[in-house]
């Protein structure tokens, strides 16, 4: 199988399990039901990436839980993308070397 065959694969395996990779806020969602379901998420399936994102009021409840979140997943790194009125949080798993 090629790299490119791979790569392929790898993608649809996230896109045909994305609530293994995203959690998309709305916003009736609390903080405390984000950080519960990304903890949950993350111990379950343990994806090398898992995106937190939120448009609008939603954006200010991935705001909210960043810090926390930053304290618990303490296997993964944060890049964080903001712009306008999105929010979102890429954790990227460590790989101990």
């Amino acid at each position: 199988m090629s790299n490119l065959d791979k790569f392929k694969k790898g993608i649809m395996n996230i896109l045909e399990n994305i609530e293994k990779h995203v959690l998309f806020v709305q916003k009736r969602d609390t903080e405390r039901e984000v950080i519960k379901q990304i903890i949950m998420i993350t111990a379950a399936h343990r994806p090398m990436i898992f995106i937190v994102s939120g448009i609008s009021s939603a954006a200010n409840i991935v705001q909210k839980c960043e810090l926390k979140l930053v304290e618990l997943l303490v296997d993964y790194k944060l890049e964080k993308m903001s712009f306008g009125d999105k929010e979102n949080l890429f954790f990227k798993r460590v790989i101990p070397e």
